[in-house]
């Protein structure tokens, strides 16, 4: 998934599966792990950084920082998302079966958009790794490409932040932007979420640690999105999900 070349790199760490897997599986590959978390605002950010302090202390990373973006605090507030307002309420799903059902993927996505979200994650991140004189920014994004397959175009149009595209594009960018390179690398892109859990089982990955849930109480909510795609990811690879969830 990635070569050794020099073994200092940054990694975005969010406390979720993807992130979590990621360093573990670059820290077994003897990178020299530096963390950064983004705080935009999101309702579910305090239990996340938990999380984060939690994975960070586990797999020895070197160092951790917090970087607020302010932008997208903002943005998230002013198109009134779910996930950065508290006081609307997340759609919440009855079953696993319901996120390939077109009408509902295709509404999910746009309720939680954030508009540039992930550039600007990606920007900072790589802003802060030039900063430390690092070349190599990891990031988890992973699309559930198997997905794409059961439903049409429309649900694939929502996601088109977090496509080898999309990374393509913001590497072009950062050649024009930084004093020196840096560059933007997802190993997980072509994996889906199953692949991923079964991945960090067998790297004996902090799982138990991760956080996922869009709500952001002590307890994952278990019918939000991400509740159930944890859920479905888990069922997939057919081994125990160490999650306490409100609604089984």
């Amino acid at each position: 998934m990635t070569e050794k070349g020099d073994k200092k790199i940054l990694v975005c760490i969010s406390g979720g599966i993807d992130s979590t897997v990621l360093a573990t599986y670059l820290t077994k590959m003897g990178f020299q792990i530096y963390g950064v978390t983004i705080d935009y605002g999101h309702r579910a950010f305090q239990m996340e950084l938990s999380a984060v302090k939690k994975i960070v202390d586990k797999l020895s990373i070197i160092s951790h920082r917090v970087i607020k973006s302010s932008s997208l605090d903002y943005l998230g507030k002013i198109v009134h998302s779910p996930i950065s307002l508290t006081d609307t309420e997340l759609r919440k799903l009855n079953s696993t079966d319901d996120i390939y059902e077109e009408d509902i993927s295709y509404e999910l996505a746009r309720e939680v958009w954030i508009p540039c979200r992930n550039a600007i994650i990606c920007l900072i991140a790589a802003g802060y790794a030039s900063a430390l004189n690092i070349g190599k920014c990891y990031i988890g994004f992973q699309h559930d490409w198997k997905e794409q397959e059961l439903i049409s175009e429309n649900r694939f149009k929502s996601y088109t932040d977090s496509t080898p595209d999309f990374i393509h594009m913001i590497n072009k960018l950062l050649m024009t932007s930084l004093k020196n390179k840096v560059t933007i690398h997802t190993p997980f892109m072509y994996f889906d979420s199953s692949e991923i859990v079964k991945l960090g089982v067998e790297l004996d990955a902090p799982l138990e640690s991760t956080y996922s849930c869009a709500v952001g109480n002590k307890k994952h909510c278990g019918k939000c999105e991400h509740c159930i795609r944890r859920k479905r990811a888990y069922r997939i690879v057919g081994v125990n999900d160490p999650t306490c969830y409100e609604v089984d």
